[in-house]
């Protein structure tokens, strides 16, 4: 009777045994702590190293027991290697264990882990111990200059390069002024006013003639642009020009008055004539007036004669 116990048992224990044995996973992972910009991070690799077949897609997910951070490595199909990073935000970690979580993809049922260990990892300890320490910036000395440099610049509406002078411009044309301010000096400028000084042929359309700004850091600039029209002026400026200047002033001494640092000019020159405007009112009526009276008297002296 023992005998025959004992048989059945060893027919169960095979029946069991088999199939887990042949339903084993065929995957390898692997960890290793090192260092990213004075980070410590865990470099995690995995292998599906089942049998070729959609079936055998593995879906692989990566953590840390130490932090419990994670990183999904997504599908690995058979014959297939992923490597990934699971960042700690620290720039130290203690010898651990990465935990890969393992399902298939096409709807099988089952999962499966597979555990790799990593070395402890101190991220500052791998600075070079004789490295020279940095030299601390120097601090600006209050004896620098405070620099601006203004530029002007002028094109037609609607044309592309900007030129430092411009011809053959008539009534109605559009212009674009580019102003260019730059902090040329040493330091920071500050309470800046930039102002146009915008002939009276020119009508404003879009565009500030004062401009100001609070503070401008060294070696830096800003730009805006004005856009005007040539309007009728009542002059005659055939092959005439006129000029437009534009000033930059700034606060330089910390003493709350602005003084002049830079200037730009452009000049606009007039192709035929600006309209001249008809006159009008009671000058035109007078010189009609007298035109007529000079007819008039011409007439009679023309019958006494005669």
């Amino acid at each position: 009777m023992d005998k025959l116990k004992i048989g059945v048992l060893t027919v169960i224990l095979a029946l069991v045994l088999t199939p887990l044995k042949a339903w084993a996973w065929k995957a390898s992972g692997s960890a290793k702590s090192s260092c990213v910009l004075e980070k410590a991070v865990i470099k995690v690799s995995f292998s599906n190293t089942e049998l070729n077949g959609e079936q055998n897609v593995m879906n692989v997910i990566a953590k840390d027991l130490a932090s419990t951070k994670t990183v999904a490595l997504g599908s690995i199909a058979p014959g297939q290697t992923k490597n990934g990073e699971i960042k700690l935000d620290t720039s130290s970690t203690s010898a651990n264990s990465v935990l890969f979580e393992l399902s298939w993809i096409n709807g099988r049922e089952g999962k499966d882990k597979r555990f790799a260990n990593y070395s402890s990892v101190d991220c500052k300890a791998t600075e070079e111990p004789n490295e020279e320490p940095k030299e601390p910036k120097e601090e600006k000395s209050k004896n620098e200059k405070a620099e601006l440099k203004v530029k002007k610049m002028v094109k037609l509406d609607g044309t592309k390069d900007y030129k430092e002078n411009l011809s053959n411009v008539s009534v109605g044309d559009t212009l674009v002024f580019k102003i260019d301010v730059k902090n040329t000096g040493e330091k920071d400028v500050v309470d800046i006013e930039v102002f146009d000084e915008l002939p009276i042929e020119f009508k404003v359309l879009d565009g500030e003639l004062i401009k100001e700004l609070e503070r401008l850091p060294d070696n830096q600039k800003f730009s805006y642009t004005i856009r005007v029209k040539v309007k009728e002026t009542g002059k005659v400026l055939s092959n005439d020009c006129v000029e437009n200047k534009v000033k930059a002033k700034a606060d330089i001494n910390g003493n709350g008055s602005r003084e002049k640092l830079s200037s730009d000019t452009v000049k606009v020159c007039f192709s035929g004539s600006l309209k001249r405007l008809p006159k009008t009112g009671t000058e035109s009526l007078l010189i009609g007036s007298l035109i007529g009276l000079s007819l008039l008297t011409l007439g009679k002296l023309l019958q006494t004669r005669l």
